[in-house]
């Protein structure tokens, strides 16, 4: 029996993601640009509560970036597989084409991720900035871990 993935399977997954994605990033785009203001009204309450909204916000983002980095991978390796393979089927340039669909909503997703982070670098102190962001690489570092079993 032969486990692979065939082409088909492949376009569907993608044009899947594509679909999928294209929504999150419509939410996303609603919720974020008033996440702004909200953390500005957060910033004049308990600092706590501010930093712990930020510290959220930055994980996301850091979450998202790995995960649409492991599809994008993903995407364009199979893309690459199947082009070498069948380069006269037009299915492989459907493919390709879904990669660019899924760069695009990505940069699309990262753009309102990265206008809270740029909020929140310019609104923190260094130390508060560096400290947040280094917490959450050590917790994905750690959760890396233990998902091979090191820890």
């Amino acid at each position: 029996m032969d486990n692979e993935i065939g082409l088909d399977g492949w376009l569907l997954y993608f044009k899947t993601k594509v679909d999928l994605h294209e929504n999150e990033w419509k939410f996303l785009s609603a919720v974020h640009i008033p996440e702004v203001a909200q953390l500005e009204q957060l910033r004049c309450g308990p600092k706590e509560k501010f930093l712990e909204n930020a510290r959220e916000l930055m994980r996301e983002r850091m979450q998202y970036i790995l995960a649409m980095d492991t599809q994008l991978r993903l995407c364009r390796n199979e893309a690459k597989k199947y082009t070498e393979k069948y380069s006269e089927d037009p299915r492989c340039k459907s493919l390709e084409q879904l990669c660019g669909e899924l760069h695009r909503i990505s940069a699309g997703v990262m753009f309102c991720y990265n206008q809270v982070e740029e909020f929140l670098q310019k609104t923190l102190s260094p130390d508060e900035y560096e400290g947040l962001r280094k917490d959450i690489i050590n917790d994905i570092l750690l959760a890396g871990k233990i998902a091979r079993g090191d820890v």
